[in-house]
């Protein structure tokens, strides 16, 4: 029977793309400004391979997922590139655009992580131009992007001038492929039968070919994150998330806990299903749903009382004494 294979990250909340407040229509002048899509990827090819799987930019080259299938958008200290296109539905040639670009934080008023304004040439009736924001975040969270444009020849629809989706940034995002940082004990190790992204990631049992332990526990514990910043009532979701595969004999299961500010160890996933059996026709990936505040994502929301200057994470595989376990 296959491990179970985590590939864990630290991450927060799917966006959501929106119109932002409308504005008055002016006298026809048949230029009309839209922005039709916002989207984040990230430039350095390396940092693409790092983080891009449970991140907003899509598609993903040899990796068959939903577009909404996504729990970050970026990574603290990591470039982001925000691409806006804009086009023009009117007929006529607009001025040069004037783009301005905000990233505010969603649970402190005025708190502006980015405040920047650039520009395109007019853009003919008809047609679209892109612009791209290079950005690095130095702030973890839930924040919302606002963007809106502007010409001095007038706009017939102002309403679609502005926009705004959530973006969020993770304070950790780990492909799993060292266990140097992390406490194991049992059957938890690195091994390269499956994985995402890297040549990686940690499995209980060494392959699909090997066994497990009978009666056993098996311990898997992250290093010490230091979050005692966390806002208290957050508005939107923040905990972890992961992919998985593989499966575990009956009477088998791993467990996920993590440590809250007195140190007591509470449960957040229970897993005892096979996800697949057989690696040698493809691998299937599984990973979470979970609602919070009324909106589902991949993310295993987690309480305040989580967030502290010794938190960690556990996953705990137990067996019972039926069999081998193949």
């Amino acid at each position: 029977m296959r491990r179970i294979v985590p590939i864990i990250l630290i991450a927060l909340l799917l966006p959501s793309f929106m119109p932002m407040a409308n504005a008055a229509t002016t006298r026809a002048v048949n230029i009309d400004l839209d922005i039709t899509d916002i989207s984040i990827t990230y430039p350095d090819s390396v940092n693409q391979s790092l983080y891009q799987m449970f991140s907003s930019n899509y598609p993903i080259v040899s990796f068959n997922k939903p577009e909404n299938l996504y729990v970050t958008d970026g990574v603290i200290g990591v470039e982001m590139n925000i691409n806006i296109v804009i086009e023009n539905l009117g007929t006529v040639q607009s001025g040069f655009v004037d783009v301005d670009v905000f990233v505010l934080h969603n649970e402190y008023t005025r708190f502006e992580l980015l405040n920047t304004s650039s520009g395109l040439s007019p853009i003919p009736g008809s047609s679209s131009a892109s612009l791209d924001i290079l950005w690095t975040p130095h702030y973890t969270g839930n924040h919302t992007l606002q963007i809106s444009v502007s010409n001095a020849n007038g706009d017939d629809d102002q309403s679609n001038n502005q926009q705004s989706r959530h973006l969020t940034v993770a304070y950790l995002y780990d492909n799993c492929v060292d266990m140097s940082q992390w406490t194991i004990s049992g059957d938890w190790k690195v091994n390269s039968d499956a994985y995402i992204s890297q040549s990686n990631s940690f499995h209980v049992g060494n392959g699909q070919f090997s066994t497990y332990s009978s009666s056993s526990t098996s311990t898997l514990t992250s290093p010490v994150f230091n979050v005692a910043d966390d806002t208290n009532g957050h508005n939107a979701a923040i905990g972890y998330s992961f992919f998985y595969t593989g499966g575990a004999g009956a009477g088998d299961q791993m467990k996920g806990y993590i440590k809250d500010d007195t140190g007591v160890w509470d449960e957040t996933f229970t897993m005892q299903s096979t996800v697949d059996n057989n690696f040698q026709d493809g691998i299937n990936w599984q990973t979470f749903s979970a609602a919070y505040n009324g909106k589902n994502s991949p993310l295993i929301p987690v309480e305040n009382s989580h967030f502290h200057s010794s938190t960690q994470l556990r996953f705990t595989f137990t067996t019972d004494a039926v069999g081998s376990n193949q």
